[in-house]
């Protein structure tokens, strides 16, 4: 389990908070670095657990795959883009570092992502939807080291609240 730090607010208000944001959408934009130290940022599916971690598919040859070769910083948000101006706004700005999931973690991380992004299990995707087919994505990870929280909801208009994580 990670640990909040640097931060006048309760872990668990924090932890709501973020668990709230992050169950609202499917969707995250996540920048990248490239060789040439230009900004690349992509769109993605993501799901996440109770670590703070965030787990996208992707193939490695997509720009933000190559980008993550030599560079595992990242920086992302997540947001419902249909929200009003006015009070009650929310959203995240996460960093930290995006890396291909190892063998080990591969299964509950498949699950993590199918069962939230697909609906289903891993096996009825893969009975239904990639029987007989090859697909060149990877699971990867985000792994999370500093928060700002947008949460006018928890926190009050025009109140960001950030924070490093420990683990």
């Amino acid at each position: 389990m990670y640990k909040i730090v640097n931060t006048n607010e309760s872990q668990e208000k924090i932890r709501k908070s973020m668990v709230e944001i992050l169950g609202k959408t499917k969707l995250l934009s996540m920048a990248t670095v490239t060789s040439d130290n230009k900004p690349w940022i992509n769109t993605v599916y993501f799901s996440f657990n109770e670590n703070l971690e965030l787990y996208i598919l992707t193939p490695p040859t997509s720009n933000h795959g190559q980008n993550l070769e030599k560079n595992k910083n990242v920086a992302v948000t997540v947001f419902e883009s249909n929200q009003n101006p006015g009070p009650g706004k929310q959203g995240l700005q996460l960093f930290g570092t995006c890396e291909r999931v190892d063998a080990l973690e591969l299964p509950k991380a498949l699950k993590s992502w199918w069962t939230r992004i697909i609906g289903k299990g891993v096996k009825e995707f893969i009975n239904e939807y990639t029987l007989g087919k090859v697909y060149t994505s990877r699971m990867y990870k985000i792994t999370t080291n500093h928060v700002k929280i947008f949460d006018e909801k928890a926190f009050g208009e025009e109140t960001w609240v950030e924070c490093e994580i420990e683990r």
